[in-house]
């Protein structure tokens, strides 16, 4: 039974919002192959599941501030910009509260006591380990688009989407404020 847990515990930090990287994925699904070697054929970075390994592995490479094999390289080759100053590199991130901590979040700790430096690839940390926003979004869309509101524009349902997912940078102020503008 303690095994589901650590597996309930890492499934729960995949699914959420917090803005999880790859990186993190790969801490979370090492830690769970460490406790459990069975899990390696379906948790492992060439894990027949995952749809791009090369690519996996240079983001973590990139997010871990390791040298890039080449290949590596041409795989992340889209997203790289001209380094940053030393001023620009990111805060430590925020310390864990003093609550108890789970399986999930004893095995980030462990594996990232460091910062992420900053490198050429910093656009590799908003590309989330999972497609759980992505459900979402075609659920949320699924309800907003009923049989009764299938003749909307697909512009007026962008905008429908659009408002719906970013509800938390808007208001009712806002909306009045902007009625008034037009």
């Amino acid at each position: 039974m303690e095994g589901l847990k650590e597996c309930e515990s890492v499934s729960k930090k995949l699914q959420t919002e917090e803005g999880l990287t790859l990186w993190d994925a790969r801490i979370l699904f090492d830690s769970l192959m460490e406790l459990h070697p069975e899990m390696g054929s379906y948790l492992a970075p060439r894990a027949p599941i995952v749809k791009c390994p090369m690519f996996e592995a240079a983001c973590v490479q990139a997010l871990k501030g390791e040298i890039l094999t080449r290949d590596n390289h041409t795989a992340l080759c889209m997203l790289e910009v001209n380094p940053t100053s030393s001023q620009d590199r990111e805060e430590n991130r925020s310390s864990t509260t003093a609550r108890k901590l789970g399986f999930a979040e004893r095995a980030l700790k462990r594996q990232k006591s460091v910062v992420n430096p900053v490198s050429r690839y910093p656009m590799v940390q908003y590309i989330p380990p999972t497609s759980n926003v992505v459900e979402r979004l075609f659920s949320q869309a699924k309800v907003v688009l009923s049989p009764l509101r299938q003749s909307m524009s697909s512009a007026q349902l962008e905008r429908v989407l659009f408002l719906k997912i970013n509800r938390r940078f808007w208001s009712v102020e806002t909306v009045v404020v902007a009625s008034k503008q037009y």
